[in-house]
């Protein structure tokens, strides 16, 4: 018997997704494009943590449902410590402030939603791990409980998982939760093998591999996903060009300055006689390239659009490039994905075995090393000699990686035992 018959109108829900970065915003459309293609007739709802895009955006855009809802209003929904905190900070707000009742706008909303849910997917990329703080991991195991409550079957989609090495106070919280609840998901797809490892010790039966879900779709219907065919600006690239992706993060774990490190990067690109493009993969990466660009030399060899581009814009500019410079995650997944070169500047695992799938080890840096921009200028000379035929190892491997889609999976666990 199929499920999925019996379960039509129903909702599927997307949750981690949104608009924040250019990461979360194609894995929110891919997922979205392949659920409406599996599951034509139910409705697909991404729930955002954020109010952006805003409501009239939202309208006039896209042609699927965005439900926004605070990350609190989500704890306090599946956590029952979160409710007692709820109902502390109301006292304490009325007694100190004199002010009435903060009431939670989506709650009820949100509640009528989950009863008519056919199943749910976590797309969060990368959540559960000591490197991110307690209420990002609490959120991601609370979306869980929620669904385990409910008896809801969920998904989490390919993501990195780990380390745990949490603070003490923080470990005697969250570890009897991760493995209460990490064996409720009917898959739990890891992106590394540090992840796999690490939850295989948790709950190995639930457990699969996958690469990212972006590399591993292909080419999206823009019709199905927005309302109007969108008209891009022509943007004319010099063919010897190169695109610089900083993250604004690498600050957090690098001993380095990093806005020098790119700067360094341009002066080499420059004496390569490369047009350099600097690009903004989030919102919070604009300021980063802003001030890359206000302290560099060669300002005429050198451009900065300075604009927060869609997903499809970005693809068009990563498409003209020999090769990117990249720091985010997903700027790697994109250029891949179009079969360019990149020159890896990362700060964890997930690099790592990104960069080992397609034989490019050679292109990443790890920017937790000690002197690790005294490599890049050997690395870029590397790549500059070398992009074309990076391209076509990229390609080829990317092609057999297709074969697989991780959408696939969820119907058939879904018709087990039924």
């Amino acid at each position: 018997m199929n499920l999925n018959n019996n379960k039509k109108n129903q909702n599927i829900l997307i949750f981690g997704g949104g608009f924040e970065n250019k990461g979360a915003e194609s894995m929110t459309l891919v997922s979205v494009h392949e659920l409406m293609r599996l599951y034509p007739n139910n409705e697909i709802i991404v729930i955002s943590n954020s109010d952006y895009p805003s409501e009239k955006v939202r309208e006039e855009k896209f042609n699927f449902s965005i439900f926004p809802i605070n990350p609190n209003e989500m704890l306090y929904f599946g956590m029952d410590i979160f409710k007692m905190s709820y109902l502390l900070f109301n006292i304490l707000r009325y007694v100190i402030r004199r002010k009435g009742i903060f009431k939670f706008r989506n709650k009820n909303k949100f509640k009528s939603i989950l009863k008519n849910t056919f199943f749910s997917i976590d797309i969060s990329g990368y959540a559960l791990s000591s490197q991110w703080d307690f209420f990002t991991n609490m959120a991601f195991i609370n979306r869980i409980k929620i669904h385990r409550k409910s008896q809801i079957p969920y998904f989490i989609m390919p993501q990195s998982f780990g380390p745990f090495k949490y603070r003490k106070t923080e470990r005697i919280i969250l570890q009897p939760l991760i493995n209460r609840y990490i064996k409720y998901p009917k898959i739990v797809y890891c992106r590394e093998n540090q992840g796999f490892n690490l939850l295989s010790k948790i709950s190995a039966s639930n457990l699969m591999k996958s690469l990212d879900l972006v590399l591993l779709s292909k080419e999206i219907d823009e019709n199905a996903l927005f309302k109007h065919e969108i008209d891009y600006p022509v943007i004319i690239t010099p063919k010897n060009s190169v695109a610089i992706i900083p993250n604004s993060k690498n600050n957090k774990f690098s001993k380095e300055n990093m806005n020098m490190v790119y700067i360094n990067i341009i002066e080499k690109l420059v004496e390569l006689n490369k047009t350099v493009y600097l690009l903004s993969h989030s919102r919070e990466d604009l300021k980063v390239c802003k001030e890359i660009f206000n302290n560099c030399k060669n300002h005429e060899k050198v451009i900065f659009i300075d604009k927060e581009f869609d997903n499809i814009e970005l693809s068009f500019l990563i498409a003209k490039m020999n090769y990117i410079i990249g720091s985010r995650y997903h700027s790697i997944i994109h250029a891949y994905k179009l079969g360019i070169p990149a020159v890896v500047i990362g700060w964890a695992e997930k690099y790592r075995e990104l960069t080992n799938a397609f034989n490019q080890n050679d292109f990443l840096v790890d920017v937790r090393d000690n002197f690790f921009d005294s490599k890049l200028a050997e690395i870029i000379n590397t790549m500059e000699k070398n992009y074309n035929n990076e391209s076509l190892k990229i390609s080829s491997l990317l092609v057999n990686y297709q074969k697989f889609n991780p959408f696939i999976s969820i119907e058939a666990k879904l018709n087990e035992n039924t």
